[in-house]
């Protein structure tokens, strides 16, 4: 059973034990679906058309609604609950519920979402490392073919041990849930940053429509960071990761027997990057 009809399960029976009370729902050009309940929880339900679909439960409101604010649906979901019955206070129980059964709810998308934690979008994170050791060789008398053949090696060794993303990604999330001061430059828990954008914007807006683009303008900015926080932690893991291929020495022994460069001078370029 795939992970979408889980967590499309998951949803279901909520739905069977709490009662809906409010509902928003748009058709196009994606389909998104919010449900409130009687308990004062939430979940969201997303479908971009084009092959994506997810399934949220009451403990992922707040990763449901920053998805919506990051799409292209953003500004019709904002009209629609400003033409809605959903009352703001309803919005900020969902949020502060979810949070209050899941402290990292949201996190998930701050540090990239999909993209970074399946590896969708990480590539050529050892372009810069690779280009410095083929330099390297050539300095050292290594033609252009062969230095580049070399360090193509090295670095592809490297990748083959690379950790998966994902255990970069879950080492991170849990560190920023309990002292996000890496995304906002202060000690405090992610769960207290929400909230605070939450408490804040609730003060400042009246309509529930105006209220929820408040809270997604204070915490998407924060994406940018959170996805060069993940580069910078998993592009720090390759560099332990090839650094520790140079040191190997049956790995540089088998490249210098390949391609006749000392074994020496590859030791040297590999680790000196």
């Amino acid at each position: 059973m795939g992970i979408e009809k889980i967590l499309y399960l998951k949803v279901k029976l909520h739905n069977m034990t709490v009662a809906v009370k409010k509902q928003l729902s748009i058709y196009s050009p994606a389909y998104v679906n919010m449900e409130l309940y009687e308990d004062g929880t939430g979940s969201f339900s997303l479908d971009d058309k084009v092959g994506w679909a997810w399934y949220g439960d009451d403990d992922d409101f707040v990763l449901g609604l920053i998805r919506v604010g990051d799409s292209t649906v953003a500004r019709k979901f904002i009209d629609e609950l400003n033409e809605s019955d959903i009352d703001r206070s309803e919005i900020k129980e969902a949020i502060e519920k979810s949070l209050d059964k899941n402290p990292s709810d949201g996190l998930y998308h701050i540090l990239g979402d999909n993209s970074t934690y399946l590896g969708f979008g990480v590539q050529d994170e050892l372009i810069d490392e690779e280009y410095e050791i083929k330099r390297c060789l050539e300095s050292s008398g290594v033609n252009e073919k062969l230095a580049e053949e070399i360090a193509e090696e090295i670095v592809g060794e490297a990748l083959l041990e690379a950790p998966p993303t994902s255990d970069v990604f879950e080492r991170l999330e849990n560190r920023l849930t309990n002292n996000a001061y890496d995304l906002v430059g202060e000690k405090k828990r992610w769960k207290d940053v929400v909230k605070e954008a939450v408490d804040v914007c609730i003060e400042k807006e009246k309509t529930t429509g105006d209220f929820v683009e408040c809270v997604l303008e204070k915490l998407l900015p924060l994406k940018q960071e959170g996805m060069e926080l993940f580069f910078n932690e998993y592009g720090s893991k390759l560099r332990e990761k090839l650094y520790e291929v140079a040191n190997r020495k049956e790995i540089i022994d088998k490249i210098s027997k390949k391609t006749g460069v000392d074994s020496d001078v590859i030791t040297f370029c590999a680790t000196n990057v």
